[in-house]
């Protein structure tokens, strides 16, 4: 991304808004401020959490800053409370004046953050509708009222699939398709990269699934396919949200846990093929998942279960529908040739969050002009 596309007017600063903790998993919000963090000002805002931090604010990069808000129990919870929303917008108008930002755009990471709209002295509300949320909220019909304040509101938003684009451009003022991307720089083949520790003893072929294992992740698909191949290693990189207890009875299929962002090229490395054996769903119709972007830069083999927003990759990917296919791609893919590697890791160098920040950054400037 050169100076001059990702810059624009250098005056102002970004204040993003609630969703992912800056310390939670490295997923869009935290990859797209470290980008515009590069030419602006940018104040991270986590959630408020109900134990106060020994340093609520603090510099996570040369021009980056995570917040880290405190607010007493009875004024959290979802939805927040009109309290609860005042004293939040107090504490985070005091952090940008600490960290020096005025006017500026507002990054809203949920829909929930509507009612901060106005209360920033803001010259720009952007929604960043990542996935389909409303579709796991436990009062859907609340939740689309809620997602309808926001678009309606909200000078532009951005959207991560195709489908998504469907279901939101009627009601927003203006909209950017923007897919999720790979951190080019972390995620690039090496030799260099060392087979962790807790993949020794684990035999080859190693299909991998890395990210968070949440329930839209089919189980009962990953065991079929453990008791199919018992020839074959099933590793899972990350924190478990799914139910998995039959999963561990397989002496094939392997929990490693969370495991640090810089450590994460080694696991990819020395896995053979990459899955993403979601459950088909109104929620993962929308999904584009942000590991298949960094297994295609380590230029890793990938199957899918076959979703609308996998198709974007043409063969560069392969799709499944049921376990049986599954099982076929996957020795499709072990037997994948360097040609088809190559084309995958200059595909992955061509969709980084470099490149997607300043496509973000030329909408923003946009909107900015009318």
């Amino acid at each position: 991304m050169t100076e001059s596309e990702v810059r624009g007017d250098a005056d102002y600063g970004y204040v993003r808004l609630l969703g992912a903790p800056w310390e939670g998993l490295r997923q869009r919000p935290q990859q797209l401020m470290i980008q515009l963090a590069r030419y602006h000002k940018v104040l991270y805002v986590d959630p408020p959490r109900r134990v106060p931090r020994l340093l609520p604010l603090r510099r996570v990069g040369g021009n980056l800053w995570a917040l880290h808000p405190w607010a007493p129990s009875a004024l959290l919870g979802r939805p927040r409370s009109r309290a609860g929303n005042h004293v939040l917008a107090y504490i985070v108008r005091l952090g940008m004046k600490l960290v020096g930002i005025e006017s500026p755009v507002v990054w809203h990471s949920e829909y929930e953050s509507w009612p901060f709209i106005g209360r920033l002295g803001e010259r720009l509300n952007l929604y960043d509708c990542c996935d389909d949320f409303v579709s796991l909220a436990a009062d859907p019909e609340r939740a689309a009222q809620e997602e309808g304040e926001m678009l309606g509101r909200a000078d532009g938003t951005i959207v991560t699939s195709e489908s998504l684009l469907e279901q939101k451009r009627s009601r927003a003022r203006r909209i950017l398709l923007a897919p999720n991307a790979a951190d080019a720089e972390t995620f690039r083949p090496s030799p260099h990269l060392s087979r962790p520790h807790d993949l020794d003893g684990v035999v080859r072929p190693i299909i991998g699934f890395v990210g968070a294992f949440n329930d839209w992740v089919d189980t009962e698909l990953v065991g079929e396919l453990a008791r199919s191949r018992r020839d074959w290693s099933f590793v899972v990189v990350g924190p478990i949200g799914a139910e998995v207890t039959g999963l561990r009875h397989h002496e094939n299929v392997y929990f490693l846990g969370r495991k640090d962002y810089e450590n994460l090229p080694a696991y990819y490395a020395h896995i053979d093929v990459g899955i993403v054996p979601f459950r088909v769903s109104d929620f993962t119709k929308c999904i584009d998942p942000i590991k298949v972007y960094e297994f295609l830069a380590m230029g890793k083999p990938v199957v899918a279960t076959d979703l609308p927003e996998m198709r974007k990759f043409g063969d560069l990917i392969l799709t499944a529908r049921f376990a049986r296919e599954f099982e076929e791609r996957i020795e499709e893919a072990l037997r994948t040739s360097e040609t088809v590697q190559a084309r995958r890791i200059a595909w992955g160098l061509e969709n980084s969050w470099s490149h997607r920040a300043a496509q973000i950054e030329r909408f923003i400037v946009g909107a900015m002009e009318g």
